[in-house]
């Protein structure tokens, strides 16, 4: 009796060695399955914001000579910022939009004056943005992001205000 009970409890034994090794597999597996999907939904937030958010402020600035592109000095060299200028209650500000130090910037400046990254407002990191000239005389924008992790997200817009070209 003593050998028939030993068996018992080796087999139950065994049994739940078996269940408890497929429960860590099965907690490993689904804890790489999400790393995985947060890589890829962080990796989309970071496309598809920065091209939402500069479409919707073009959008909002689609007004003759309204936008331009100027150069903007950054901590790592010199990049190109989309400048929007506005008119509201008989006073003028410019919006620039550009991408320094890693780092996707926005800052309401008066006319005339650069903006400065100590005091413009962070939008999120970005490696680069790129906007394609050659399409605009068409009225066509071309703006290309270059995420953190090197993958490039592009939107082409047509400004209703260019008639003949962004400045």
């Amino acid at each position: 009796m003593s050998r028939r009970h030993s068996a018992d409890i080796l087999v139950v034994l065994t049994l739940f060695c078996v269940y408890t090794l497929s429960a860590l597999l099965l907690v490993v597996i689904g804890a790489r399955v999400y790393q995985d999907t947060a890589a890829v939904m962080t990796s989309n937030y970071d496309q598809r914001t920065s091209v939402l958010y500069v479409a919707e402020k073009l959008r909002q600035s689609d007004a003759a000579g309204a936008v331009r592109f100027d150069a903007v000095a950054a901590g790592d060299g010199a990049g190109v910022a989309l400048v929007l200028t506005e008119q509201e209650s008989g006073l003028g500000y410019e919006t620039w939009i550009y991408v320094a130090e890693g780092t996707l910037y926005e800052q309401l400046v008066a006319p005339g004056d650069r903006p400065q990254p100590t005091l413009s407002q962070a939008i999120m990191p970005m490696q680069a943005m790129t906007l394609g000239a050659e399409a605009a005389s068409d009225g066509l924008l071309e703006i290309t992001f270059t995420t953190i992790d090197n993958s490039e997200h592009s939107i082409t817009l047509y400004l209703n205000s260019t008639q003949g070209g962004v400045a």
